[in-house]
Formats: structure tokens, C-alpha cells, sequence
């Protein structure tokens, strides 16, 4: 689906208000330039 997906570089930045969470762990990590998975930080709380 990412050919039809949108983010922040098309729809500007999220109000606040429309936040309704807190992110306490890391799904999954990609290396900077996205062509390995740093599995040391998979599962990490934050």
C-alpha cells in the first residue's frame, strides 16, 4: 500500500489535540539508511 499511503510530507503536521496515546516501546528499528534491522533495539521500552 505504500504507492497509494500518505504521511506528514502530505498532509502537514498533526495538532496535538488529535494525539491519544504514548509510544512506550520500539516495534521495530531500522538502521539509518533503512537497508538492515537494528534487532539490539526491537522489543526496547522506551
Amino acid at each position: 500500500n505504500r504507492h497509494n499511503s500518505q504521511d506528514s510530507r502530505v498532509w502537514g503536521f498533526l495538532d496535538k489535540s488529535a494525539i491519544h496515546g504514548k509510544a512506550f516501546i520500539i516495534h521495530w528499528s531500522w538502521t539509518g539508511h533503512g537497508v538492515g534491522v537494528r534487532f539490539n533495539r526491537v522489543g526496547k521500552l522506551l
